[in-house]
This record gives C-alpha cells, sequence and structure tokens, in this order.
C-alpha cells in the first residue's frame, strides 16, 4: 500500500511542476535547501512580494516542496525536460558551426544512429598485392 502511495504522489508532484513557470520551479529548487523562504528568495533573485502573490493567487509551491522532499528526482527531469529544445537548437546552430562533425556525431549518437563498424580490409590489400605480383612475373 505505501508503495501507492508514493507512486500517486510522484504523479501528483509531476502535474504541479508542469503548471509552475520557470520562475516559480527556480524558487522551489532553491528552497529545497534553503531554510527559509526568505534565503530561497535571495538565492532565486525573486522578491518577497513575488512569492506572496503566488501563495495568494493559489500557486502550490509549498506543496511542491513538501513532495520533493519526498522526490526530488523529478524536479530535476523536469527542468531538464524543459532544456531539451533549446539543447537542440544550440545543437542545430553548430552543425552550420566550426565543429561540424563533433555535432554531427553527438546528433546521430542522440538519435540512436550506430556509427558503422570498421571493415577490416588487410585480407583484401594482401590478395590486391598477390596479384600484382603475379602478374610482374
Amino acid at each position: 500500500m505505501e508503495r501507492e502511495e508514493t507512486g500517486r504522489n510522484g504523479n501528483d508532484l509531476e502535474a504541479l511542476l508542469k503548471g509552475l513557470t520557470p520562475s516559480q520551479l527556480l524558487w522551489v529548487s532553491k528552497r529545497i535547501d534553503a531554510k527559509t523562504d526568505t534565503k530561497a528568495c535571495e538565492d532565486a533573485d525573486i522578491g518577497m512580494s513575488t512569492l506572496g502573490r503566488w501563495k495568494a493567487d493559489g500557486v502550490p509551491i509549498d506543496e511542491v516542496v513538501r513532495l520533493i522532499r519526498e522526490d526530488s528526482v523529478l524536479l530535476g527531469k523536469e527542468r531538464l525536460r524543459r532544456l531539451v529544445p533549446k539543447a537542440i537548437d544550440v545543437l542545430e546552430d553548430e552543425l552550420d558551426g566550426r565543429r561540424k562533425l563533433d555535432a554531427a556525431k553527438e546528433v546521430l549518437d542522440r538519435a540512436g544512429v550506430d556509427a558503422p563498424k570498421q571493415v577490416d580490409v588487410s585480407a583484401t590489400v594482401r590478395i590486391v598485392k598477390m596479384a600484382w605480383a603475379n602478374e610482374s612475373t
């Protein structure tokens, strides 16, 4: 029964995280380690009046902090998920930059395209050399 409870909290947290703005997510991430709301506001460069407005507007940031303390991995996943479009843009821009080959390899790697396997051509080279040797005799 305890496992179901954790799963439900995880789903609740995921839904709540998706409803937060980037500034609210930043504040939440700072609040996890900060001892007070004030310290989290300072660390996130967010005014206490903004925090007060969020709470007055019903933004469930205190509930999010509570749930994250139960499952902090979801916050990281959500922040990474939101960075994916920017990361793809950077990678796409790099394809036109100086490091085209590295960028192309990264795209192919992330897309799951395997690099071509190296082919051993030494046996073929030996056969060709033997054929040339036979022709010259």
